[in-house]
């Protein structure tokens, strides 16, 4: 059986399942809240969101680095796909912020911009 830390001025009693149920619906409910109400909850969404949609944004970038015909094609491999990758990983995590990338990656979004998209 399992015992949570309960203070001496409150007594324990054993509960009905119906009882059980909407405990645990409240407990959900004010766990939901507490993650939303959390001031790094929009950070961590924004940065979840980029993550999941970095295959595509790098394939997009790709694809119009190819159209701009200025001596880059992916199939010869003028671009090294790895270093593209983690240049374009250091710039997004700059971009997230500090608490997302900390202060590891100052200037990284600059560097990128400079180094592919001035090209």
């Amino acid at each position: 059986m399992v015992y949570e830390a309960v203070p001496d001025d409150v007594e324990i009693q054993k509960l009905t399942s119906a009882q059980r149920d909407a405990l645990s619906r409240y407990k959900i409910h004010e766990n939901i809240n507490t993650f939303l109400g959390n001031e790094t909850t929009p950070k961590l969404i924004a940065g979840m969101a980029l993550l999941v949609s970095a295959p595509i944004l790098l394939r997009l970038i790709f694809e119009a680095l190819a159209k701009q015909g200025n001596g880059i094609d992916l199939k010869e491999g003028a671009i090294n796909y790895l270093a593209f990758t983690k240049d374009f990983g250091e710039a997004l995590l700059e971009l997230g912020g500090p608490t997302i990338g900390g202060p590891f990656f100052e200037g990284e979004a600059a560097d990128f911009w400079e180094k592919y998209v001035k090209k």
